[in-house]
């Protein structure tokens, strides 16, 4: 029988499964397979001595494996959902045929968390995590009880709502790897839109990208178009995919919080995994905002601005609704991320003023309400600042937020690298990182900003430069095993003859390259 190839293939490499010893569940991983050392004795025999395979996070999922079979759909097999016929905290709405909370039950990471009981998905990402050091001689000190009193201190999160059931849970926390998000989007063009996203998907995962942010709504696409992309992207990623509700909601007609409620609801029942809101923006600040040098350019901040505008008086219907928005989020288990609305975007800005003060203030309070409601939470921050600043921003951030996981976009430490924004990003992040952000975000580039969105070559090299950011902040933190590519790229080198092994370990395998070209 011929050998059936995989959809993703990575040089000198296979996947394996690590199986659970707490929950029944099977850790996709990548093991990379080594030449031999050839050794010359004093006799001038040549002697070859194995190399142990290297055993690497993965993100891919069941795309690099040979024997994986599409479903009717197209899209992955639910692994999770094999566990819910035993639970008695869900139950199934009759009409979209989506998962949530039974009344009274509580569903969230952290509130298992809280209650001591570790979870298929808190197992699942100490697992992944440690990549199977104990097998070269290292210790690890991510175990699943270590996994889970960090959720439960709300020091991490693991996005995992209980509607994408062919998630591989992850975990993002300052005590585990550091994670890339990066946009994906559809621009109209020659490609059928599920077969763009599907090759975009793939080439994400290839890179090694850890979460998603769906950037589909666009005001010519209708609700419906919207809703069946982001629907085939859910069924298809096995990594968790984030969006924004409000851009969601924003295109669904006059924006108020009935409006918006409805669809962050169907936005959770399709299963999207975090939401990035911004509750903190209240109408006094946002007209103090345009006092500043540089007004944010994002998208959520100028429809805040012109809402504000067109309802005098009213107050931030998220900042209003929050508790009814926090039960929302947990009957599904989505993990919230607190933007941060004050945020500066020119170094001439960045500086702690009032505006900045009160924001995290507020933040310090939704994090808490949030919390109280089960709900895992996340803080965004930085923006733009310079390389002196970033340490005294994290710290800041980390205090107010409650030691709550960190989101960065960056930060940028220049407003000169005009044309080479995703480097300043990189240097930036890879310095947050160190200092403690947990999850480095590729900020859309300027290509798609100036209108040339069809280039999808900016968005991969803007990843590439994140992944190279993080894995630098996990080198210098010492997390278990960050370094082992770093020394087996350097053995194979010292010997000579095995650049088989240097492609083959590289965060970026050369192969992958050419979507730059």
């Amino acid at each position: 029988m011929m050998k059936q190839k995989a959809m993703l293939q990575f040089p000198r490499s296979e996947k394996c499964y690590v199986s659970g010893k707490v929950n029944k569940i099977r850790v996709g991983m990548r093991r990379i397979l080594l030449q031999d050392t050839v050794l010359n004795t004093a006799s001038g025999e040549r002697i070859a001595k194995p190399n142990s395979p290297l055993v690497v996070y993965d993100t891919s999922g069941a795309y690099s494996d040979p024997l994986f079979v599409r479903g009717e759909l197209g899209g992955l097999p639910p692994i999770r959902e094999e566990s819910y016929a035993k639970r008695k905290d869900l139950c199934r709405e009759e009409a979209s045929g989506a998962y949530r909370a039974k009344a009274g039950r509580t569903v969230t990471q952290l509130y298992y968390a809280k209650k001591r009981i570790i979870t298929p998905e808190m197992e699942y990402v100490a697992i992944r995590e440690n990549q199977q050091v104990e097998t070269l001689g290292l210790k690890s000190y991510i175990t699943p009880e270590f996994v889970r009193k960090e959720v439960a201190a709300g020091r991490a999160v693991i996005p995992a709502n209980v509607n994408h059931v062919e998630l591989e849970p992850m975990i993002i926390g300052n005590r585990f790897l550091v994670k890339v998000n990066s946009p994906i989007n559809y621009h109209r063009g020659t490609q059928e839109p599920i077969v763009e996203i599907e090759e975009q998907l793939l080439n994400y995962l290839a890179m090694g990208c850890d979460t998603l942010t769906a950037l589909i709504e666009q005001e010519e696409r209708s609700v419906e178009e919207t809703d069946c992309l982001r629907g085939v992207l859910l069924r298809r990623c096995p990594i968790p995919v984030g969006v924004n509700p409000l851009l969601a909601a924003a295109w669904g007609g006059e924006l108020d919080w009935s409006l918006f409620r409805d669809r962050l609801i169907a936005l959770c029942e399709t299963g999207v995994d975090f939401v990035r809101l911004y509750p903190s923006l209240l109408r006094r600040e946002c007209e103090l905002l345009r006092q500043r040098l540089l007004r944010p350019r994002s998208l959520e901040y100028r429809i805040w601005d012109n809402w504000f505008l067109q309802h005098k008086g009213e107050e931030n219907f998220l900042y209003v609704h929050f508790d009814e928005l926090c039960e929302i989020l947990s009957s599904y288990d989505v993990t919230l991320s607190l933007g941060d609305g004050m945020r500066a975007v020119s170094i001439y800005d960045a500086v702690a003023d009032s505006l900045r003060q009160e924001e995290l203030k507020r933040i310090r309070e939704l994090v808490r309400r949030a919390w109280d409601h089960h709900v895992q939470t996340m803080v965004e921050s930085a923006g733009h600042a310079p390389m002196d600043k970033i340490q005294g921003q994290i710290k800041e951030i980390q205090y107010m937020g409650h030691g709550a996981p960190i989101f960065t976009s960056g930060p940028l430490l220049t407003n000169a690298a005009c044309g080479f924004d995703a480097v300043g990003m990189a240097i930036g992040g890879a310095q947050a990182a160190w200092q403690g952000a947990s999850l480095l975000c590729c900020s859309e580039p300027e290509e798609a900003l100036r209108g040339k969105a069809d280039d999808k070559r900016a968005y991969y090299k803007s990843l590439i430069m994140a992944k190279i950011a993080a894995h630098a902040a996990d080198v210098a933190k010492a997390h278990p095993g960050a370094g082992m590519r770093d020394h087996a790229i350097c053995k194979a080198m010292a010997e000579g003859n095995r650049e088989a092994d240097v492609e083959a370990l590289s965060l970026i395998p050369k192969r992958f390259l050419k979507l730059l070209k």
